[in-house]
């Protein structure tokens, strides 16, 4: 039993995708969504968990450049839908190798952005509304930079990446309702913009491993600074290789806005190109 163990993971190893070649990475994930949206204003807390549906594409130079491109949909949420998602670029300018080449040195420097849309049509559910519409798209663009150190040897390897950078927080949508007071007072509509532009400070860890060529662990966290409002974002991942070409994938996520969060974990199979 202990040779096959020993075999099968030879067998992984051998075929498992190189850290040293250029590769892709596509990968379809199905999963849940929790998603909560408030406003003090008008004293509306909306929370609300549902299944979604993304794919993730991802192009990898390693020690030069990687981009990635993800999408999402969540269909029947907090009465009504949630689409969102994200692109990255990150370039890796070498700064050094130690004599024996295990381990390394990059300055990095990035760019992105987040964007969630959410419409939600409640009807008469919110108390004390008769009608309750809301649609709202929240777009985050970003620039970074940031110095990364790799350690690696024969079977493992360990990226840590800390960053700071600004990020621009850009809200636009209409909310309309209805209200029904108690008594002889008329029936009350109305409806109005939603806008915000925001800048915030940014500083962020990113801590990468990898074992055997097999097992890959990822974390990453950045708060967001302005005055005396702040916001938490993270994501952590999962991936197990099976093959130079195929892989099973785990990712969670949670995106905190002015207004609100959004937080998911999805499965998926990866397909290494």
């Amino acid at each position: 039993m202990k040779d096959m163990i020993v075999v099968s993971l030879m067998i992984i190893f051998l075929t498992s995708p190189s850290l040293t070649q250029s590769f892709n990475i596509l990968c379809p994930y199905i999963g849940s969504i929790t998603s909560e949206y408030s406003s003090d204003v008008r004293q509306v807390r909306l929370h609300d968990k549902s299944s979604m549906a993304g794919i993730f594409f991802q192009s990898i130079t390693p020690e030069t450049y990687q981009w990635n491109l993800f999408g999402y949909y969540a269909p029947n949420i907090n009465y009504g839908t949630v689409f969102g998602g994200h692109i990255a670029f990150d370039y890796y300018v070498p700064l050094c190798y130690s004599e024996n080449k295990r381990s390394s040195q990059n300055i990095v420097a990035g760019c992105g952005s987040e964007y969630i849309h959410i419409n939600i049509d409640a009807n008469n559910n919110i108390s004390p509304f008769t009608d309750f519409t809301i649609s709202n798209s929240i777009t985050v663009p970003y620039v970074r930079a940031g110095y990364q150190h790799i350690i690696h040897s024969t079977h493992w390897r360990i990226s840590l990446f800390p960053w700071i950078g600004v990020q621009y927080q850009h809200i636009r949508g209409k909310l309309r309702f209805e209200m029904d007071p108690p008594g002889p007072t008329p029936l009350f509509r109305r409806e109005e913009n939603i806008g915000s532009n925001k800048y915030f400070a940014l500083t962020g860890l990113n801590v990468n491993t990898r074992f055997f060529h097999v097992l890959e662990i990822e974390a990453k966290y950045y708060g967001a600074f302005r005055n005396n409002e702040h916001h938490s974002n993270a994501s952590w991942m999962v991936n197990v290789y099976l093959s130079r070409s195929l892989g099973l994938s785990y990712r969670g996520k949670y995106i905190e806005f002015s207004n609100g969060y959004d937080i998911y974990n999805i499965v998926g199979i990866a397909l290494i190109l």
